[in-house]
């Protein structure tokens, strides 16, 4: 019996003190971007990273937005979205870079 209670409180000690250390919530939103559909394509080349898929704009935390058909590009270092806005007209689902070509 003794040996049952040992367990029980170690187990709820557990799952006490698990999800407090699991789940922590930031003070302050992530600077990050996100878009408004869904990324089907990833590639990296050097401190830029390339995204693909069926979005038509970029959003950061703020609220500003960036119009950006269907592929962006990030700066590793920063995080902001760059210049870089082809306006491909479809999704776009494979990016390849090979050199200085996307």
């Amino acid at each position: 019996m003794r040996g049952t209670i040992t367990t029980i409180a170690a187990l709820v000690a557990v799952l006490v003190w698990a999800p407090a250390a699991l789940a922590t919530i930031a003070p302050t939103p992530d600077s990050t971007w996100q878009t408004n559909g869904r990324e089907l394509a990833i590639a990296v080349s050097g401190s830029t990273v390339y995204l693909g898929g069926t979005f038509t704009e970029v959003e950061d935390h703020t609220g500003q937005t960036a119009v950006r058909n269907h592929v962006a590009a990030f700066n590793v270092s920063t995080g902001a979205v760059t210049s870089w806005a082809p306006n491909a007209s479809g999704a776009v689902r494979a990016i390849v870079v090979a050199g200085s070509t996307v």
